[in-house]
């Protein structure tokens, strides 16, 4: 059976079904860098996965993750091909793979999530931090030209994404395309809605749901939404993060706009069932799995041209992040066609992988 080696920077549980069903054609090893990272509440049982995995021993150095012994520990496995996570941020590790697959003669394929946006491009405007985010962004791009020369094949994980590999120089035929997908088993529960129903009857109820930083662009929901002045037009912003403050500040005094904290898996899926229309009004978002999860309520959707899952939906459901008048005339707008899309089907999310190994494995 072939043996497929994937490393990953942090336990996606979005990510372990598709190891898992990679797991029935292939013998499937994930080595994960660390277990979590600081924006990410989520948790996930690996022992629940029949694919071979390790959480690898590692410290951080600024946004680095080290992790000591990789490559000896690496060069005592034998793998038919090597899948590479081109995050910088386990830059030491991507490199100590290629040249691991080099040494052996065998495949490598990055998979890449990475997209360019306009948010992507802007700068501090404090001069020292300005210096160190032009270093790392050099950096970076010196990290993926050399990490793409030496590899054979490449997966995009959305139109997007194909669009970032294609400008820094790799040809469009070696690069196969996929979207991501909600596996079943992650879908929310069933919704138990008598409460927010009764709560919200007469309304119509807005929902932005995420991590709450300055990059989501959820202060332009909230400038869009203040522009309403229909009193049954009510706006629930979901998470927490450290824009958290802020977007309070700039919601006080309208009492239409409600912040609830951290939900739980069946709170928010209440709460997707019960919105009339969820909004992701992000500034960069390689994908943005909540609009996956969205559309599994049948809610209806609007999102940015910076949102990698923009392309789950018909145009008129995207507007350019930072429109906060376009957005204003959307919110007013009536959805009552609902989005039907099918993003559960697992073999959505590993086919481009599928075809990669078929591909560069003799």
């Amino acid at each position: 059976m072939t043996k497929v080696f994937f490393n990953q920077n942090i336990v996606s549980p979005y990510r372990l079904p598709l190891f898992e069903e990679l797991e029935k054609d292939y013998d499937v090893t994930v080595w994960f860098h660390r277990e979590t990272s600081e924006d990410r509440k989520w948790g996930a049982e690996l022992e629940n996965y029949s694919f071979d995995s390790v959480i690898l021993k590692n410290f951080q150095v600024g946004p680095l993750t080290l992790n000591p012994g990789f490559f000896l520990k690496l060069l005592r496995h034998d793998f038919d091909v090597y899948f590479i996570n081109e995050n910088p941020s386990t830059f030491l590790s991507s490199f100590a793979i290629l040249l691991a697959a080099k040494l052996k003669r065998k495949p490598v394929v990055i998979w890449s999530e990475t997209i360019d946006t306009e948010k992507s491009q802007e700068l501090p405007e404090n001069p020292l931090k300005k210096i160190a985010v032009k270093s790392w962004r050099g950096f970076k791009e010196t990290y993926r030209k050399i990490l793409f020369k030496f590899s054979d094949r490449f997966v995009a994980f959305s139109q997007m994404a194909e669009e970032f590999l294609e400008k820094r120089g790799v040809p469009e035929e070696k690069i196969e395309t996929q979207i991501q997908v909600m596996p079943e088993e992650l879908l929310l529960p069933e919704p138990e809605n008598q409460y927010l129903e009764e709560k919200y009857s007469g309304k119509k109820l807005i929902l932005s749901l995420g991590y709450l930083e300055e990059r989501k662009g959820v202060q332009d929901l909230i400038k869009a939404f203040r522009k309403i002045e229909d009193e049954k037009y009510r706006l629930v912003i979901a998470g927490t993060g450290p824009y958290e403050e802020e977007l309070k500040n700039q919601a006080e005094g309208d009492e239409r706009i409600e912040f609830v904290g951290y939900l739980s898996k069946q709170e928010k899926a209440n709460y997707f069932d019960a919105a009339d229309l969820f909004v992701l009004p992000t500034h960069h978002d390689p994908w943005g799995l909540v609009v996956n999860e969205a559309l599994h309520y049948g809610t209806p959707v609007l999102t940015t041209k910076a949102a990698g899952a923009k392309e789950l939906l018909d145009e008129r459901y995207i507007f350019l992040e930072g429109g906060v008048d376009k957005l204003k005339s959307l919110i007013d707008e009536d959805f009552s066609e609902i989005q039907s899309v099918d993003i559960t089907d697992i073999d959505k999310g590993v086919n481009s992988i599928r075809k990669s190994i078929e591909k560069e494995v003799v």
